[in-house]
């Protein structure tokens, strides 16, 4: 492969330094050595105005205007080297160029594995091919203003090239590889008038960790990115349309990725994988969601391990990627959404896809989108389908049966001369040979829309709040697929207060009705509190608009059981206060409270439990003496020994804001304490509760009334 070409007529003396060049190589078994150098010329013309000198490491380049391009390559004859200063690739460290010098030539350092000084002077308009490829000891370099283009290669395998800074005036970063396999790699300014990152671009930069892409690229080519193990984010800007194979491949820490809204084209083909495959973002979606189709935001990148038999692209999901489903095996049905705006080629590659249904709202199916599926026997077009472009079947010899969402008429106005004419009439005819049409207009089904309702089990219901409810409903046809909303009537019943309500849904074409039923719940109950009180636990909740009364449910943690308990009944609108009194002391309760809207209650299931609460039935203890000594009381109390312990408080006031101090005791059976280290001649007040540990949980009882005692 030839790097460099000429570009202007070799002259007599440069063909005889060419051949000089070969006889270099041809000797160059021999010892290189100071008589060696010695034989090689030091100096010589490289451009029409521009000439080269050599001395002690230094390359010095002098005159005005472009320099010749050169030529660096494997051949079958061997190595083709044009370059003038050749012999001394090894010994260069520093370049020299004149400020009047206004393109470097391809080639022109190529391999110079020991330069690491270079300044490129203000003038240079072009930069050619593999300039500095292989120029291993070059740590940096600035590239002046007025540089308009590269060629391919400029600085691939700079392997010590730490940051380059690039001027908005270049416009062009060559067709590939610019700075491949720079392992040193960390900081690139890119210009801002750019439009495409080229193939390879960053290929193994793999110290890479950030780099900003210019608002105004349009395409990431393959492999621009690839390996670039260290980069951990990426923001491509609205302007980006295209992201080819591989762009991203092998970017290990690459774990955020933002895309803008504009991507209508993800690569793939038959050998070479998703962009974003190997990423940490494509890792994790799996780890997180396990088999099936990888998504990034708007984008069906692919597929991980097996995809379900019956896959549903979810809603949202605009561009399914080239070959996304390439040799997938497990699936039979795909349903593709709505919201899909382009599906790119190859998508089904070798898959054993034998169905798919095009939800409503789709209008395109692209050139080549749904070919080579060798399994795909149907498929479901919507009647918003307006074009099918060119071999957008090609090679679905199986496909037996095409589903229409519309009449046969509007097929005829809308798509069979289309189809005629883009080359798809394996699915036009119905011959025997090809597809057979089955055009569906009629209602097989309804459901109401999961969106707009939520879900007790398998019942559909929605919140009651006053006013009229009308879940949108979707009507399928005999082949699964919607039926537009404008063909169909929706006749709702019962949907003014809670209860079971209705929606009639009738086809415009045709007499036969298909009624799905919902449910209108009360809502939950808020802020709902227990606590324990003397004769009793007592629950509290907020008033539910709309309620006639409230159910309290009831399950209890014991040696006996664990089991809601039969429920109560409060009758009351307005009062959202019940005390159970039929509690058991140490026993754990949880309680939830449902509003309910018919009276009498016989559909007490027409409300939502609100927030479960559970505490530990604790009776309120009695201090039965205080009796004083020097700074000191003691205190006793009535005890229960199925709790855990006691809390007492001692305070110098009734309101056990002031010198409070709690003391806890962890024995049920101690009944008493004292309480030393107080002021003489002072009144006290006392007060004690039980608490119980139960599940990990520290449960308190109310209060006990306070007595008082005064200190010797």
């Amino acid at each position: 492969m030839i790097y460099g070409t000429e570009r202007k007529p070799i002259r007599l003396v440069r063909m005889i330094r060419v051949t000089a060049c070969i006889l270099t190589m041809l000797a160059a078994v021999l010892p290189v050595g100071k008589a060696k150098a010695d034989e090689a010329e030091t100096s010589g013309p490289c451009g029409d105005d521009l000439f080269w000198s050599y001395s002690d490491g230094t390359l010095t380049i002098s005159g005005s205007g472009p320099m010749d391009h050169f030529q660096y390559a494997q051949s079958a004859q061997g190595i083709i080297c044009t370059i003038p200063w050749k012999e001394y690739r090894n010994e260069i460290v520093r370049v020299i160029l004149p400020d009047g010098i206004t393109r470097i030539g391809d080639c022109a350092f190529s391999d110079c594995v020991n330069l690491r000084e270079i300044e490129l002077p203000e003038g240079i308009e072009s930069i050619g091919e593999r300039v500095f490829c292989g120029c291993r000891s070059l740590p940096s370099i600035t590239v002046p203003d007025g540089v308009v283009t590269f060629g391919r290669e400029v600085f691939m395998n700079c392997s010590q090239l730490q940051s380059v800074c690039l001027p908005d005036s270049i416009t062009d970063l060559g067709d590939m590889h610019v700075f491949a396999q720079c392992y040193q790699l960390k900081s690139v300014t890119l210009p801002s008038g750019i439009k495409t990152i080229p193939i390879g671009a960053f290929y193994l930069c793999n110290q890479l960790r950030s780099i900003e892409i210019p608002d105004g690229v349009t395409t990431i080519e393959s492999t621009a990115f690839e390996g670039c193990s260290a980069l951990t984010e990426i923001e491509l800007p609205a302007s980006v349309t295209r992201i080819e194979s591989r762009a991203f491949q092998g970017c290990s820490s690459l774990g955020t990725i933002t895309i803008g809204s504009n991507i209508s084209y993800v690569g793939r083909n038959q050998y070479d994988n998703s962009p974003f495959y190997g990423t940490r973002y494509w890792n994790t979606y799996a780890e997180e969601h396990g088999d099936g189709p990888v998504y990034l935001d708007y984008l069906l990148l692919g597929y991980e391990g097996t995809c379900p038999e019956e896959t549903v692209v979810k809603d949202g999901t605009r561009v399914i990627a080239a070959a996304a489903f390439r040799d997938c095996q497990s699936i039979s049905k795909i349903v593709l959404p709505e919201s899909l705006e382009t599906i790119n080629e190859l998508a089904f590659l070798r898959s054993s896809v034998e169905e798919i249904v095009l939800s409503e709202g789709i209008e395109a199916i692209g050139e080549y989108a749904l070919s080579g599926s060798s399994q795909l026997k149907r498929i479901t077009i919507p009647s918003t389908v307006r074009s099918i472009l060119h071999n957008a079947f090609m090679g679905d010899d199986a496909i037996t049966d095409v589903y229409y969402n519309g009449t046969e008429q509007m097929f005829r106005e809308r798509l069979e001369n289309h189809i005629n004419q883009s080359g798809n009439w394996r699915i036009l005819r119905g011959d025997g040979d090809c597809a057979v049409w089955h055009f569906l207009v009629d209602i097989s089904s309804v459901e109401i829309d999961p969106s707009d309702v939520r879900y007790l089990g398998a019942t559909p219901y929605v919140i009651y709040d006053g006013t009229e409810k009308t879940p949108r409903v979707i009507a399928r046809n005999a082949a699964g697929g919607i039926v537009p909303e404008n063909e169909y009537t929706v006749t709702y019943r019962n949907n003014t207060q809670p209860g079971s309500a209705f929606a009639d849904v009738r086809w415009n074409g045709g007499e036969e009705t298909h009624t799905i039923m919902f449910k209108i719940y009360l809502p939950p109950t808020e802020r709902t509190t227990v606590e324990n009180t003397a004769d009793g636990i007592r629950i509290a909740w907020d008033p539910v608009d709309g309620a006639k009364g409230y159910v309290i449910y009831r399950r209890a943690w014991n040696a006996q059981s664990s089991g809601w308990s039969a429920f109560a009944r409060w009758n009351h609108t307005t009062e959202t206060t019940w005390t159970d009194t039929k509690v058991y002391a140490g026993t754990r309760y949880q309680y939830g409270v449902k509003a309910y809207f018919d009276d009498p209650m016989n559909h007490y299931d027409l409300g939502l439990v609100g927030p479960l609460k559970t505490t530990v039935r604790i009776t309120t203890r009695t201090v039965t003496a205080v009796t004083p000594g020097t700074k000191r009381l003691t205190v006793k109390w009535s005890g229960s020994a199925v709790f855990t312990g006691y809390d007492v408080q001692i305070a110098t006031d009734a309101a056990f804001m002031k010198g409070l101090r709690t003391v806890r005791i962890a024995n049920p059976k101690t009944y008493r304490t004292t309480l030393e280290n107080l002021r003489a001649n002072t009144t006290y007040y006392v007060r004690v509760r039980s608490y119980h540990v139960f599940g990990g949980m520290t449960y308190h009882g109310g209060w006990s009334d306070a007595v008082c005692g005064k200190t010797k």
